[in-house]
């Protein structure tokens, strides 16, 4: 909860069945505003693996749901940006508190590291704080002789995909600078025999028929691969915030399932994360109790609104409304909700909220109605 992980991608879309419950900041920096609007729907699907929040009816949960996304975009609505735009993008992010990077973006990898010293971007990431943990795609030409700029970046952490079957993704680019693979799925097969090719299954919004529309929707890539990296890493840091990229690397490649040939090798790098296992011995904080409360809204005809303006460490799932009139209590996961009275006097409402943890708090206030 509240760890800032910055997504330098094409932006981010508001809104969705599901969303993201926590956005901060956000940057334009291809033409300097902070409209961040996403006409791609690469970044919206890679914020999402990150932290997009479920609405527990139908659809997807980010594995770091609680974290803050920090929309940054990098890349323009066709998916193409300048190395100016990155390193001035990864520098505002660092300036502006974010402890997690994610850059699902690179360039083929034909070129090496050695092409891009001196460059703008090489010199942003050369001057990233420690505290930063930079997840970077490895690409996806399918090469073996190494990953690609800035995922061969030595502060990067680089990442490559899997499938279905933990085998390494036809596209993922391999090399000695591979630090560790993540799920990015092949939509080419379907191995869990669930009628769908085997992407990640993330909400975005796309173009289709002439109009953008949110849907949920299978993409796959090294590019996909990221985010679960990142996610891991708001995690690690959120249970730990003292946690530097070394740190953070370590915990990861150390609980990875080791896969391919013995120990570190250029197909699977460290290997396939654990997530809960790289957080075993980490003082993860205790949850702490919401706080109840709400406001009033009556007219004359005796219809009151009453919205909850309770808070939370995570998310509050169940607001429970007692409205003192005799009538049945209420139960909503919405934070509003109205009530009519059908006679003038004096009302005892009360409020009990249950968070996502299962801890709960309670409110009440008196109100009078004057006939």
């Amino acid at each position: 909860s509240g760890v800032k992980v910055a997504v330098l991608d094409t932006g981010l879309s508001s809104g969705g069945p599901d969303g993201i419950a926590c956005v901060v900041g956000g940057k334009n920096i291809i033409d300097g505003s902070t409209n961040v609007a996403d006409g791609d729907g690469h970044g919206t699907h890679v914020s999402g693996t990150i932290a997009q929040t479920t609405n527990n009816a139908a659809g997807v949960a980010g594995l770091a749901h609680g974290a803050c996304i920090m929309p940054v975009k990098v890349l323009d609505d066709s998916g193409s940006g300048t190395d100016a735009d990155v390193a001035e993008g990864i520098a505002w992010a660092i300036a502006n508190g974010a402890r997690v990077l994610n850059m699902s973006l690179g360039y083929p990898a034909q070129y090496s590291l050695s092409d891009f010293a001196g460059s703008a971007s090489y010199n942003a990431l050369d001057a990233a704080d420690d505290n930063v943990t930079i997840a970077v795609a490895s690409g996806n030409d399918g090469a073996t002789g190494g990953v690609s700029y800035p995922a061969s970046h030595p502060n990067t952490l680089s990442v490559g995909a899997t499938g279905f079957d933990n085998a390494i993704a036809p596209y993922s680019n391999q090399g000695d600078d591979l630090d560790i693979v993540a799920p990015g799925g092949n939509t080419g097969v379907d191995l869990n025999g669930d009628g769908y090719g085997d992407g990640i299954l993330q909400e975005t919004r796309l173009l289709s028929d002439g109009s953008m529309k949110w849907g949920y929707y299978f993409f796959q890539g090294t590019s996909m691969a990221t985010p679960h990296v990142a996610a891991a890493a708001a995690l690690l840091i959120s249970a730990n915030t003292s946690l530097n990229r070394a740190d953070v690397l370590s915990k990861l490649q150390s609980s990875a399932i080791d896969l391919g040939a013995a120990g570190p090798d250029p197909v699977f790098g460290h290997g396939l994360i654990q997530t809960a296992d790289s957080l075993v011995g980490l003082s993860v904080p205790s949850n702490e109790s919401p706080v109840a409360s709400f406001t009033v809204d009556c007219v004359a005809s005796f219809l009151c609104s009453f919205a909850s303006t309770s808070t939370d460490d995570g998310s509050i799932d169940n607001h429970q409304w007692g409205f003192g009139d005799g009538s049945a209590l209420v139960n909503t996961a919405t934070a509003s909700v109205d009530h009519q009275y059908t006679a003038p006097g004096d009302y005892t409402v009360s409020l009990t909220v249950t968070d996502n943890e299962g801890a709960v708090s309670s409110a009440s206030q008196l109100i009078t109605l004057v006939g």
